[in-house]
């Protein structure tokens, strides 16, 4: 499935990316990440949303 592609090297990169964004921006909110993940397969096209997929 497609969000497979979103492995732990790719969660440690986005929580980095966050992280250095709300500090810069002097954010002190929550975040979440979901997850989409598309499937095109002609006929059936498949789409999942995980909701806080993985936390910061």
């Amino acid at each position: 499935y497609p969000f497979e592609a979103v492995d732990s090297r790719k969660k440690h990169k986005l929580k980095n990316l966050a992280l250095f964004y709300l500090k810069n921006q002097k954010k002190t909110c929550a975040a979440r990440f979901d997850v989409i993940s598309i499937k095109l397969s002609g006929a059936k096209n498949e789409i999942e949303h995980i909701k806080d997929a993985f936390e910061i």
